[in-house]
This record gives structure tokens, sequence and C-alpha cells, in this order.
């Protein structure tokens, strides 16, 4: 899904700076899970309530980037 998903829906011209961007983010987000999982140990919070939290949050950003895109008009085709 990864490789055909960003020239399917960007298109070529750009896919070595979208997939750069994307891998950007994929590798900070997967950096500050820990560090943001050991403050909320350290800050006295279980793992439990932290699943909730992070669950809670993706789901948002999920809703949210939902919202975004019904509400942006997307060319037909990226070319």
């Amino acid at each position: 899904v990864y490789g055909t998903f960003f020239p399917e829906f960007f298109g070529s011209t750009y896919l070595g700076s979208v997939r750069t961007v994307g891998v950007t983010i994929m590798v900070f987000s997967s950096a500050i899970g820990p560090v943001l999982s050991g403050y909320f140990i350290d800050l006295g919070y279980l793992i439990d309530h932290q699943f909730k939290f992070f669950a809670a949050f993706s789901t948002f950003a999920s809703l949210l980037f939902l919202i975004i895109n019904l509400s942006i008009k997307l060319p037909e085709h990226a070319e």
C-alpha cells in the first residue's frame, strides 16, 4: 500500500518531496512516542490510561483529517 499510495494520490511530479516529508514525519513520530509515554509514566499515569489517551488522540486526528479532506476539493488526477 505504501509504495502505490503516494504516486496514485499525489502524482509522480513531486513524488520524492512528498515521500521525504512522509518518512520524516513517520520517523519523528516513532521517536517521540517512547519519550511521551515515559513522561506520562513519570507523571504517574498507568499504561492503560495512556492507551486510552493515544486511542482518543488518534481518533480525533483521523476525524479532523477526514473533515479537512471532505472540505477541500482535490483535482481529478494529480499528474
